[in-house]
């Protein structure tokens, strides 16, 4: 194989926000450039935001060439011409049940390069705030969806190519993150891939002191697609746990399980900010595998590391 030479260039420029009227713009481009003609791409987004204290819109307009490969960073896909929208009304309330009120919907519209149709997403919502920075909200959304090829979204399940379209309707509710107790849920249901989809979400925390921060959250997705074993369930479980004993040194801990992988994990990061810029992080993590009876025992792997950062 032949050595390749790999080139990105970016331009970037906002305007931030004035205190009487928050607008922004902003654009960015790239090109790569390839000794193989045929690998030589570019990339580029520009978007607008306009907003005052109860009305907003915002427009942005991305292109990814077919062939665009980003040398640093990340491209969720490529060969895309997409549009996308947002208007917001968002009145305050001095008198009532309500704080404010927010209106929002937006749009997406995705096709190739070459014109032809790939996604497109309509999304309305409303949300509520209530005294003490509570809220709900409730959401909807219609999507559209092209599969070029057949994907498995389990290892014993398939989802065929084709055009795909379904609604899906949300509930959710926040009770405020700066409590003693808090707490977060919300319950998704639609159509997905020509089935139907619940999904149910929760947590509840509690913050003892301004030193020690634990919360747990729980996830729920029930499936039943009309395709071989397409009708199934999901759920994962985690546990997050910040503390901090002085200003500069930060401890977090995240334990997680779900019954796909049937492993229990667990993620602890100690953090110690010994100079401005510069930190000094220790890395423990571990996993145990909950085996069945047909299994292999698992032999838990541990891993330590010391990273510093300047």
């Amino acid at each position: 194989m032949g050595a390749r030479l790999v080139t990105t260039t970016r331009l970037e420029c906002a305007r931030p926000a004035t205190p009487i009227f928050a607008s922004s713009f902003s654009t960015a481009g790239a090109q790569t450039r390839d000794t193989d003609p045929d690998a030589t791409d570019r990339a580029g987004n520009v978007g607008l935001s306009l907003r005052n204290a109860a009305y907003g819109a915002s427009y942005s307009y991305t292109s990814v060439g077919k062939n665009y490969r980003a040398a640093l960073g990340f491209v969720r896909r490529r060969d895309i011409l997409q549009h996308g929208g947002s208007t917001i009304y968002s009145p305050i309330f001095e008198k009532g049940p309500f704080r404010q009120i927010r209106f929002r919907s937006s749009g997406s519209y995705i096709s190739g390069q070459d014109g032809e149709k790939q996604w497109w997403q309509v999304s309305p919502n409303i949300s509520f705030q209530l005294p003490r920075r509570n809220q709900f909200s409730v959401n909807g959304s219609r999507q559209f969806e092209r599969s070029t090829q057949s994907f498995l979204i389990r290892p014993d399940a398939e989802i065929s190519a084709g055009d795909y379209t379904y609604s899906r309707f949300a509930l959710r509710g926040i009770m405020e993150a700066g409590r003693r107790f808090f707490s977060s849920t919300s319950i998704n249901r639609g159509a997905f891939f020509h089935g139907t989809r619940w999904h149910v979400t929760g947590s509840v925390g509690f913050r003892p002191s301004k030193n020690l921060t634990i919360e747990g959250r729980t996830s729920y997705s029930k499936m039943d697609l009309p395709i071989d074993n397409g009708a199934f369930s999901a759920t994962t479980a985690s546990l997050d746990i910040l503390a901090s004993v002085i200003r500069k040194s930060f401890a977090k801990a995240l334990i997680q399980y779900d019954n796909f992988s049937r492993d229990l994990r667990a993620n602890v990061r100690i953090e110690w900010i010994h100079t401005r810029g510069s930190h000094l992080f220790l890395v423990f993590n571990t996993s145990y595998h909950l085996t069945e009876s047909h299994e292999d025992l698992f032999n838990p792997n541990r891993e330590c590391r010391v990273v510093a950062r300047n």
